[in-house]
């Protein structure tokens, strides 16, 4: 009687996720998020540290690769200088800390208008380790590279 009562609330625990989003990040979505921000200047640093403290809510999408950030724009939080629409800041390279193991996958960050607004995968990530027998609490920053300026 309890794995029934366990699934239903694992079940309905999933679907508030999908509708009402999330507050929190996946271990391998904070190492990628963390890797970015520690390339960053100390006032865009303060600026990505003030939104990730604001956003109303977090949706995952295209089955967990795309991870969004939505803000209630009334809210007086700092923006980034680039208020282009979707505009690809950097790629964040996790790879496997397993030796011998030269996987990696890479990450996108995403802002939006200003906003800090997605980190995205070439895959799901959950079948990308799996495909490339990857751990994902076994990955490290391997390298950040910056595509777009931020001001």
């Amino acid at each position: 009687m309890s794995t029934v009562i366990e699934t239903l609330f694992n079940g309905v625990s999933r679907l508030c996720g999908r509708f009402f989003g999330s507050r929190s990040l996946r271990p391998y979505e904070q190492l990628a998020l963390s890797g970015w921000r520690d390339t960053l200047s100390q006032k865009h640093q303060h600026t990505l540290d003030e939104q990730l403290g604001a956003f109303d809510s977090m949706q995952r999408q295209a089955g967990d690769a795309k991870v969004c950030f939505f803000y209630d724009s009334r809210k007086n939080i700092p923006l980034f200088g680039n208020a282009a629409p979707a505009v690809h800041v950097a790629d964040v390279l996790l790879a496997s800390t397993i030796p011998n193991k030269g996987e990696s996958i890479r990450v996108k960050m995403f802002i939006h208008e200003g906003y800090f607004f997605s980190i995205e995968f070439p895959k799901r990530p959950k079948r990308y380790f799996e495909l490339h027998h990857m751990q994902p609490d076994k990955l490290r920053v391997s390298k950040v590279e910056m595509f777009s300026v931020l001001d």
